[in-house]
This record gives structure tokens, sequence and C-alpha cells, in this order.
């Protein structure tokens, strides 16, 4: 087999002629998506491994030229810092490299300004597909941008229905009301619900899961729940705050809710700082596992996304799109039951000390 002296610009033409091939053949073993299954398997075997000792890299831009596909996605979440958000990119990076495809992930940090201009530029790189936790309330500006730019638009956690775009989440209401449903029984009458951002879809839904379950339980919401939203933002310091204001409350909660992760650790630092033993002067719940919880003493009882099958879900209909009316994937939380969660102490009206 002759070898070409520059290495460096070794193409397909260069295989060809040393394995007295037509360029065509080459071609189509080396960049078909089928893998040149139409050819014999000595000649497939042939081809790669000239191409793999000649050194030999495929011109990627040269590719996307051809078949108007870059074979690249772009992913913007919500907080990289979240523990779900990263738990989502790296099974998405993953699930993604394995289906030949290469992953630009944005943290969009819950700004809508910072996602508008990460979306612009992700579409000025022509990437197949976005993939998106919006931090925008209202889509239709951004899916318009899209649609221009012939790229297809995945959402995922959080999305409202009206969108008009293949979503992938999961029941945010149902978890969330089996959680509380089930604290109930227990005996809590007094819920404190912390939340985030109120324009966050996937936390309106968890929360209209708790009221439901009020209302299942013979609870009248308006007395039995006790709301606080902190600074009205998801971060640990909302969380830390929400949770200094319910337990300031003239009537403090027998159980705390927190509607996501990062509301939770700032809640459990606050209830620390603030002396405050959980499992035996109340309850406390979130949803969205976090590192750490089942070592906390006691172990916290969280519901827990399915965060791979989440990412896994995105990737196929980011790279497989069909025709007809956008998919909807809805997946179900797991419910993680552990000791934070027990009876209510006895009835106290205490403010806090």
């Amino acid at each position: 087999m002759k070898h070409p002296h520059n290495r460096s610009k070794v193409g397909i033409r260069q295989i060809a002629d040393s394995l007295s091939l037509s360029i065509c053949t080459v071609s189509r073993i080396l960049n078909d998506r089928m893998g040149g299954a139409k050819y014999r398997a000595e000649t497939v075997e042939r081809v790669r491994r000239a191409a793999a000792q000649m050194g030999y890299r495929p011109d990627l831009v040269a590719r996307s030229l051809v078949s108007g596909k870059t074979h690249a996605l772009g992913l913007c979440v919500g907080d990289i810092a979240n523990p779900m958000f990263a738990e989502f990119a790296a099974h998405f990076e993953r699930t993604a490299m394995q289906a030949g495809y290469a992953t630009f992930t944005c943290n969009i940090g819950e700004d809508p300004e910072t996602e508008r201009r990460y979306v612009d530029m992700l579409l000025a790189r022509r990437v197949d597909a976005l993939i998106l936790s919006p931090a925008s309330p209202d889509l239709s500006a951004l899916v318009a941008r899209a649609q221009r730019r012939g790229c297809r638009l995945v959402v995922f956690d959080r999305c409202p229905a009206e969108a008009g775009v293949p979503r992938v989440l999961v029941n945010n209401r149902d978890a969330m009301r089996e959680l509380t449903t089930r604290a109930l029984a227990l005996g809590h009458q007094r819920v404190g619900v912390i939340g985030g951002n109120p324009h966050d879809a996937a936390l309106r839904a968890r929360l209209e899961g708790v009221k439901a379950a009020l209302r299942s339980a013979g609870l009248a919401v308006r007395h039995a729940l006790l709301a606080a939203e902190g600074a009205g933002s998801t971060t640990a310091e909302s969380g830390a705050e929400a949770m200094r204001r319910l337990w300031s409350a003239p009537e403090r909660p027998t159980l705390v809710l927190a509607l996501a992760n990062v509301l939770s650790i700032g809640a459990l630092s606050s209830a620390r700082a603030l002396g405050i033993r959980i499992g035996e002067e109340f309850s406390f719940a979130g949803f969205d596992d976090f590192p750490g919880a089942e070592l906390m003493t006691p172990p916290i009882t969280v519901v827990s996304q399915p965060v791979r099958r989440l990412a896994e879900a995105c990737v196929r209909l980011a790279c497989g799109a069909t025709p007809g009316p956008p998919e909807h994937v809805e997946l179900e939380a797991a419910l993680r039951w552990r000791e934070s969660v027990r009876r209510p102490p006895p009835r106290t009206h205490a403010g806090l000390q």
C-alpha cells in the first residue's frame, strides 16, 4: 500500500489511490451514516484500516456543506450550579456523543437576556438543534428565531404547553402531590412551601401538587399553606431567606417543602444556622435529589427526577425529527422517602427565639 509523503493532508483521494478503489467507494464507507453497509466486510475493513494508518481526519466543514448538517447540538441549561442541571448536562453530552453529535453547553444563569444571547450565538453556528431549559416565560420570539434558521428546538424541565415545540418534562404535579399526601397522613396540618421563580412552569406545577394534596385531605389551602417565596428566585440564598421567614412566622409550619434542590440546600443551611432540629421540631422534604441528601442527619426525603432518561429523551427528539405534531415526553419521578419527614411535634405558637 502506498502512503503519501504529507500525512497532514491525507484525503479520500489518497486513500482511494492507495487501495485502487474509487473515490465514491471510500467516501461512502468513511462518511455514510450506515457505515458502508452495502460493501463487503473485507473492503470496509481495508478502507478503515488504511484511513487510520494514513492519519485521515474527516473535514467536518466540508461534510456539513454537503449534508446541510453540522452534527452539533446547542444545550442551554438554567443554572449549571444546580446539581440537577449539572447531572443532566453530563448525561446529555455522553448520549449525544454516542449518537455522533458534538455539544455546545451554555449556562444561561436563569437570565432571559443571557439566554437570548446564547441562542443567537448557537444559531449563528448552525447547530442542528437547540435543547433548552428556558428562563423566559414567553418562548414565542425564541421559537420564531429557531424556525427562521431551520433549527429544531427541544425544551426540557419547564415549558408552557402553548409553546408548540417538542418538550421533555417530568410529571411535577403528581410527584409533589404524592409526597405531600404521604406527609399529611402523618398528621401535618400547617405546610410551609419554599418557592422560587414565580414564572417557572415546573415550580408552579409542583405548587399545584401541594395544593391538590391539601384539598384531598380536607384542609383549606388558605389556612394550611404558608408560602414563602424568598427573593422570588430559585437560588440557595432565596431558600435560606424563605426558611428564616417561615420560622419567624407567628404560627410555624410543622412541614416544610422546597420546590427545587437549590432551595432545599439553602433552607437546610438556614435551619442549621438557626439551630432547628429537622425531624424533631419540623419535617422537611424537597423536589430534586441533591448530593449528600441521604447522608444528612436525618436523611432528607426528596422527589428524584429521572435525569439520565430526561437527557436521553432530549437527544432522541433533537436528533430524530419526525413529521407530525410536536412530540411531548412526560416521565415519572420517584419518591425517596427518608427520615426527615415524621409525625408533627406538639403544637407551638412560639416565634423565632
